[in-house]
């Protein structure tokens, strides 16, 4: 199946702060980037850095005043159908990928 992706963000900061954004799609073995590009407006260097368990890209940024972010990509996704009736409950007291004590 393949995806297109347009993602727009305009923030106004009030103070010098940095930011980070997680908004790029991840090359995985089963979802392949056709096509991706990150246009940032009104930010200071942006600094890539690897996603959490190696997975994506992340990328810093400095900003002070109004940025706009424009994310696009084409991806295809190839993955296995699991039928929801398989998938078996999740405890009650279960997180959302990534939490930490």
């Amino acid at each position: 199946m393949r995806l297109s992706i347009h993602v727009e963000l305009d923030y106004s900061c009030s103070f010098p702060t940095d930011v980070l954004l997680a908004v790029e799609a991840a090359p995985l073995w089963d979802q392949i980037l056709i096509e991706d590009l990150l246009t940032v407006g009104g930010a200071g260097p942006l600094r890539p850095i690897a996603g959490g368990e190696g997975i994506g890209q992340r990328t810093w940024m400095h900003v002070d005043g109004q940025f706009r972010v424009d994310y696009r990509a084409t991806v295809d996704v190839d993955r296995q159908i699991v039928p929801i009736d398989s998938l078996r409950p999740m405890p009650g007291n279960a997180r959302a990928h990534g939490d930490r004590d």
